[in-house]
């Protein structure tokens, strides 16, 4: 990040999806996910409960991909850029409001154009794949017409997720400053496309809500982190050391131009933007009863992995874009990343 006297320029994505014309999506191989997180590392199957998230739109012929978390075996948590159409930018005021008009949400796609991918090899995206692969029944938001201070959506499927582990969420507690956090997902890395979902470990939240951090306005649902997540990262979990979700991938960037031949351009050294979870307690809550499951909360006591637990909830101790930021303006536009062919 720069920073020029009062004001701060910061180059910021909705770290989104990717795509490829409908007439590639038959039995032959339509896209290879890009992959994930900056300087990362490969995420072990521990790391099984975040999942790749493919739109498949064959009226406009585009898959795009975004990171998602299982919170139950038919509830995926993840950023509301990944389950609608909206503005590719994001402007937001330190309460939380939409300084410029842009950010602004058109409305959800279809549930059932909404596919999960598990495990942490890219997979084959091609007719066999999308027929098994579960898909959503329901999109759940929490009515908000603008990203800002809303970026967070979860979906309900038409199957249940059995064989991967489900992550617990922090609901009843805010994050903190200071506070070190594992990031994972399927975004892209500074030099290529791995075939293998990243990790980074003790990423630092950098500033929590509502404030504002070097000039960058950080409305109230949301903290600030550095360097981590790029392109396709969107919706992607932020890890506790106690294993549970305590946000998702909204944007971020740095002050450099996009470069659609080398889209990690704008992630390196970069200031990036989650969601919490805790504002959003009760609309969690509610997403569990749609999917016909128990909450799974966070206990502080617990010792999980981050990443997430294989076990259920009772058997765990205590379970229970590019954006231009001026002044006090947080400015960002969607980077939905596009499959591979």
């Amino acid at each position: 990040m720069t920073t020029r006297c009062v004001v701060v320029v910061v180059l910021l994505s909705l770290f989104g999806c990717s795509a490829a014309s409908s007439s590639d999506v038959s039995s032959e191989n339509v896209g290879q996910t890009t992959s994930p997180v900056i300087s990362g590392t490969p995420s072990d199957e521990s790391q099984n409960s975040v999942v790749l998230l493919v739109h498949l739109d064959l009226t406009g012929g585009v898959i795009t991909e975004c990171t998602g978390t299982l919170l139950a075996p038919k509830l995926v948590l993840t950023a509301r850029h990944c389950v609608a159409a909206t503005d590719d930018a994001v402007a937001c005021d330190i309460d939380g409001n939409p300084s410029t008009g842009a950010g602004s949400v058109q409305g959800n796609y279809a549930p059932d154009s909404l596919y999960i991918f598990t495990g942490q090899n890219a997979p084959k995206l091609n007719n066999d794949s999308f027929q098994i692969a579960p898909r959503g029944v329901q999109i759940l938001d929490d009515g908000a017409t603008n990203l800002c201070n809303n970026d967070i959506a979860l979906v309900v499927l038409d199957t249940a997720i059995t064989d991967m582990p489900i992550s617990p969420v922090r609901l009843d507690s805010d994050v903190e400053v200071g506070e070190l956090v594992t990031v994972v997902g399927w975004g892209v890395t500074e030099t290529d496309n791995p075939a293998v979902r990243q990790q980074r470990t003790g990423v630092e939240i950098l500033g929590v809500g509502p404030q504002v951090n070097q000039g960058v306005p950080i409305p109230p649902n949301e903290f600030e982190v550095g360097e981590s997540i790029c392109s396709g990262d969107s919706g992607g979990p932020a890890f506790a050391s106690t294993g549970a979700v305590v946000g998702i991938v909204s944007r971020g960037g740095n002050d450099k131009s996009l470069d659609p031949n080398h889209l990690a351009a704008t992630c390196t050294g970069a200031k990036n933007i989650y969601t919490k979870l805790s504002p959003f307690k009760d609309f969690i809550l509610r997403g569990y009863t749609a999917a016909g499951a128990d909450p799974w909360l966070e206990s502080r006591n617990s010792e999980v992995a981050p990443g997430g637990c294989s076990a259920s909830p009772a058997e765990q101790s205590g379970s229970g874009v590019v954006v231009v930021a001026i002044a006090a303006v947080g400015f960002a536009v969607a980077r939905r990343r596009r499959a591979r062919d």
